[in-house]
């Protein structure tokens, strides 16, 4: 005797998911059988989104008040765009920039840093991703660069060393690269107060290392302004 499957209530909201994905995919010409769809429940995606919009971003933003820093969205509105992860578990996350004011209008090739800082959250956990550059001129002399690329401290998250040709009259650049990421869970609801905390925390240590990354771009010839980035290094990006 046959017997009667029961539609559980998740399946109107999950195969509607999935047939909105599959309609933006294919209207997007990214259908195909290789195709990725994300779907999650709608009800936790909101919930989320609300948190980053009413509670995490403004908390972001008033983590800046006073500094010489600014937070930037990289957005026309001045809004984190929001965006989800592919995770077994929902997932939101937005990106913003890091700068001090008066380096906000300046091209990205023509500040001697890049501060990009990445927020996950989910209903337990969250985690943060910090990805730094530091730009130094082509023509500075590769063996004062050791301190950076041979430092033992950073084994096991060693620094990326790559070169970018020079746009319109601007010379090419050296970039060295780092990043670092931390997050925790919980058992219970994610105390966004606590996120907030780590990452009002580690800001602080940025702050710091781009003061030091200014003012050794003032004489990269200066062996006391690359110690002092190098020190700061070693504590926003360990290797552990």
């Amino acid at each position: 005797m046959a017997t009667r499957r029961t539609k559980r209530p998740q399946d109107d909201w999950a195969h509607a998911e999935l047939d909105n994905a599959i309609a933006q995919a294919r209207k997007a010409g990214t259908w195909s059988n290789e195709a990725t769809i994300l779907i999650c429940d709608p009800s936790c995606r909101e919930e989320l989104v609300r948190w980053i919009n009413e509670r995490i971003w403004p908390g972001v933003l008033r983590m800046f008040n006073g500094t010489e820093l600014v937070p930037d969205p990289a957005s026309a509105d001045g809004q984190p765009q929001i965006r989800q992860e592919g995770m077994s578990e929902t997932s939101m996350s937005f990106v913003f920039l890091m700068r001090r004011l008066e380096d906000a209008g300046v091209e990205i090739g023509e500040n001697p840093y890049f501060c990009r800082i990445t927020t996950q959250c989910r209903r337990r956990s969250f985690f943060i991703q910090t990805d730094f550059y530091l730009h130094f001129p082509e023509s500075i002399d590769m063996a004062r660069l050791k301190a950076l690329l041979g430092n033992p401290k950073f084994v096991g998250n060693p620094p990326k060393l790559s070169y970018e040709t020079g746009h319109g009259d601007h010379p090419g650049i050296l970039i060295v690269g780092f990043n670092f990421g931390s997050g925790c869970g919980y058992e219970g609801m994610l105390p966004l107060e606590t996120m907030l905390a780590e990452l009002a925390e580690h800001v602080n240590y940025l702050r710091r290392l781009i003061r030091a990354v200014r003012q050794l771009s003032t004489d990269y010839d200066s062996e006391p302004h690359l110690r002092a980035v190098v020190r700061e290094l070693e504590k926003c990006f360990p290797a552990e």
